[in-house]
């Protein structure tokens, strides 16, 4: 099911197409038909308001859940002829 998050009523609110939580992890899978530009900003901003909508006052960030995003989209996001992209954080120093 599709699932809203908006924390203050000025904030950008988002509208995850499939969410769904297994354990400590959660996943959101978003459909996208057309090409609205800038996916890699418009995927942190998913993954900081899930993360808003997954950690309660006073809990320790160790509780923060593990999270996977996952777009299908009818178009190739970053313009490089590849049909799966997999993008992960990296420290350059490790």
């Amino acid at each position: 099911p599709q699932k809203a998050i908006a924390p203050l009523y000025t904030a950008h609110g988002i509208r995850l197409d499939i969410y769904v939580q297994d354990g400590s992890t959660v996943y959101d899978v978003e459909i996208q038909n057309r090409d609205e530009k800038d996916m890699g900003r418009r995927t942190r901003y998913y993954q900081g308001m899930m993360d808003v909508d997954s950690l309660l006052k006073g809990q320790d960030y160790s509780d923060l859940k593990h999270s996977v995003i996952i777009f299908l989209c009818r178009f190739d996001p970053f313009k490089k002829q590849i049909p799966c992209y997999n993008i992960a954080r990296l420290c350059r120093e490790n």
